[in-house]
């Protein structure tokens, strides 16, 4: 009896907790049809509104768009009168046929290699040639960006990726034209050859191994402040070792697409670092000198290092991890000093089959802030750099932007490492707030942002935000929809609000703070863009609107 009754109960409570979720239910469908029914009457009645201020702002655009344009033509046309006067040979980045004429003519223009001593003095004379023009096609490039016309840009980076590579072909040919005539040098007190040269922007250093003594174990290119140390399964071989660091505009632009891996920016340029096998000794006979020659098209015979041979001689993988001293070498090389420089940043090199960045058997990185000398070990003959995290000022702090004069502008930008304060003008932009000298002296000029954010990066201000989010460790990044940002933005008014009365009078609120955006909202069979706006400034992600209640509804159509 006692649980029949008890049965009874839990039926019963059952069946009121049923009914309760079932009320629960009904009320909440009939608030969303509510709150349905009053957005699609709210949004047709202001349809015309919107449709108004759409029109306007797009007039708006339009005009301030026409007169960009003609102020950067107004640029561009002094610019081109200017190379007209210098009787520049430099093509036109706007005229592909020029700029392909340009390279290949200059493909064809050889080195003289007779007389070793004036090779590289006569490449020099070359070079800036060359180096301007990627200058300019960088400069372009980073318009496209801007405009966000990749077409144009893959386009134009195909011809930069082109000379850049017609340019290290010549060191490289130069490079390796002095090793198959090392016997036309004067050798050093150790009788091996070392050669160095700075040209603008490239640091050269070339060893060659000629005495096979394995006593000797330290390399230093003091003209240059770059030095490696011997590992001992090279002591004994004929190998030459290339050290060459590249700056400047193009320096970065083989590792600007890499297939996932880290997501590292290089600081202050890229370490060419190359194992290279020697040709054999010229030998003379009578008046004739036999000259051999590693390769027909001049390019150097890369040694892949560590070699079969070189396991046997250290071991299994284990010990090869561990015993460093027995196959690393030991770099130093010296970037600009003062770079930005994050307590994360390491040493990394480029896998050029992988085309990632990895730290892989680098050990022991040491950095000098104040003068730039980067020193460690390594067990890879590959590209190295010192790199930090692509994205390290994200997300961005804070920023503001307060005008300074006819059509300028200050702009602070706050990051997560750093704080950069910007003058904006008609389509250029400059740094203000640089306390060093030498980056003083290098941002002075105003130059495009885009081109302008790719140079901060190479001193450590890593500013350029992502595209995607990818293979990007967001960490406690809150992800915004890109055009629905990008819309709120150029919709937020620096005017206040002013509230009218039903007798007339204004009321003037303090600005808005914050906007609450719906990119995708529908009611019935239209689809509807517009964005709640607050001025509430303590909005989180979690925030709930009640939209059923029109005096507190504020509506505006981007």
């Amino acid at each position: 009896m006692v649980e029949r009754e008890l049965e009874e109960q839990r039926r019963l409570a059952e069946e009121e907790q049923r009914l309760l979720e079932e009320k629960f239910r009904k009320e909440k469908e009939l608030q969303e049809q509510r709150n349905r029914e009053f957005i699609t009457q709210f949004l047709e009645q202001e349809t015309p509104r919107f449709e108004t201020e759409l029109a306007a702002s797009l007039e708006i655009k339009a005009r301030h768009l026409k007169e960009l344009k003609e102020i950067m033509d107004k640029k561009q046309s002094i610019v081109d009168w200017n190379k007209y006067l210098e009787c520049s040979r430099l093509p036109s980045t706007k005229i592909e046929r020029d700029v392909n004429t340009y390279i290949l003519l200059w493909e064809q223009e050889p080195v003289i290699l007779e007389d070793l001593q004036q090779s590289m003095d006569l490449l020099m004379t070359q070079l800036p040639g060359a180096r301007e023009l990627v200058s300019l096609l960088e400069q372009e490039r980073c318009a496209f960006l801007e405009d966000d016309d990749m077409a144009q840009y893959e386009k134009l980076s195909v011809y930069m990726y082109r000379l850049i590579q017609v340019m290290f072909k010549k060191i490289e040919l130069v490079c390796q034209n002095i090793y198959q005539n090392l016997d036309l040098f004067q050798r050093e007190s150790t009788e091996n050859f070392q050669f160095t040269s700075d040209i603008t922007d490239y640091k050269l250093g070339i060893w060659a191994n000629l005495t096979r003594n394995p006593r000797h174990k330290f390399i230093d290119f003091t003209d240059i402040s770059m030095s490696f140390s011997l590992p001992k399964p090279l002591a004994l071989d004929n190998v030459g070792i290339r050290m060459l660091l590249k700056s400047g505009e193009g320096a970065f632009a083989n590792y600007e697409a890499t297939n996932g891996g880290s997501l590292v920016s290089p600081i202050g340029g890229v370490l060419l670092f190359d194992l290279v096998e020697l040709p054999e000794a010229a030998r003379k006979i009578d008046s004739w000198i036999l000259r051999p020659v590693l390769t027909q098209d001049g390019t150097f015979k890369r040694i892949p290092y560590p070699s079969k041979r070189d396991t046997e001689v250290v071991g299994d993988e284990e010990n090869q991890n561990t015993d460093l001293a027995v196959w690393a070498t030991q770099v130093t090389f010296t970037i600009m000093p003062h770079c930005f420089i994050d307590n994360s940043a390491t040493v990394m090199f480029f896998d050029p089959e992988l085309k990632q960045w990895s730290t892989d058997g680098i050990k022991d990185v040491e950095y000098d802030q104040q003068s730039g000398r980067i020193r460690f070990r390594t067990m890879k003959f590959l590209d190295t750099a010192l790199v930090q995290n692509k994205y390290l000022e994200y997300p961005i702090q804070d920023w503001s932007m307060e005008p300074s004069g006819y059509n300028k502008a200050i702009l602070t930008i706050r990051g997560r490492k750093n704080e950069l304060v910007l003058e904006v003008g008609e389509g250029e932009c400059r740094v203000l707030n640089m306390v060093n000298d030498y980056h003083r002296k290098m941002f002075e000029e105003s130059i495009p942002p885009a081109l302008l954010l790719k140079k901060l990066s190479q001193i450590g201000l890593n500013f350029i935000g992502p595209k995607s989010m990818n293979n990007v460790d967001i960490g406690d990044w809150i992800l915004k929809h890109q055009k629905s940002e990008a819309v709120c933005i150029e919709g937020i008014r620096a005017d206040p609000i002013v509230t009218v009365t039903e007798s007339g009078d204004e009321t003037v609120t303090e600005d808005w703070k914050s906007v609450i955006y719906n990119n995708n909202y529908k009611a019935g069979e239209k689809t509807f863009q517009f964005a709640f706006i607050t001025s509430n400034a303590d909005v989180s992600d979690e925030a709930n609107f009640t939209v059923d209640n029109g005096s507190n509804l504020k509506v505006m159509h981007f």
